[in-house]
């Protein structure tokens, strides 16, 4: 077994890698009628992470995506307009809405 260190920096990379591709198989779940969610628990703890899973040690645990059958009411997503929730520059202004302008404090 061979023991070794990742720098912060590599060890941000692989999360971001990991997270980018499991968003992905996330979404071909949803798809397929199952349900998906990515849990990051193995980043603050890989010794519960090993010994809940039974990986070895030379297995380095970043993510966990539990799938399966929802139960109960899982249909289509039903989101607001983009235009409605996205702002240019500053919260509040859109330009292409009728008398909007940006959020007074």
């Amino acid at each position: 077994m061979s023991s070794y260190r990742l720098s912060e920096k590599r060890a941000l990379e692989i999360v971001r890698d990991v997270g980018a591709s499991l968003s992905g198989w996330e979404g071909a779940a949803r798809a397929a009628g199952l349900g998906a969610n990515l849990i990051t628990m193995p980043l603050w703890s890989n010794f519960a992470a090993r010994r809940i899973l039974g990986l070895p040690w030379s297995i380095m645990p970043v993510a966990l995506v539990p799938l399966g059958w929802p139960i109960g009411r899982y249909g289509p997503t039903t989101r607001r307009p983009v235009g409605e929730v996205v702002s240019r520059d500053r919260f509040g202004n859109r330009p292409w809405r009728k008398g909007s302008g940006p959020a007074q404090s």
